[in-house]
């Protein structure tokens, strides 16, 4: 094909179910480990960059971070308790 020419192509679009609890710790592990802060998650061109990725997923809100990033310090935390009393 020349370069004048044109092609066309047929693309499909497949939304995948999102499990929203697993999205949520992802976000919150990125922000943690690049020092973000919780508001980034609502930063404006990053949610539009999720939706276009996939239409249906729901925009995670500070907060949720706040809460999800406390409920792995939590589990965290008692996963080395556990650790620690097995090495003892």
């Amino acid at each position: 094909m020349s370069p004048v020419e044109s092609s066309t192509t047929t693309t499909t679009t497949t939304t995948i179910m999102i499990d929203n609890e697993k999205f949520r710790d992802m976000i919150a592990i990125w922000l943690i480990n690049c020092q973000h802060p919780f508001l980034m998650a609502e930063d404006p061109e990053l949610v539009e960059i999720f939706k276009y990725l996939n239409p249906e997923i729901k925009p995670v809100k500070a907060d949720a971070i706040k809460n999800t990033i406390m409920k792995l310090y939590k589990e965290g935390k008692r996963e080395l308790k556990v650790d620690f009393t097995i090495t003892l």
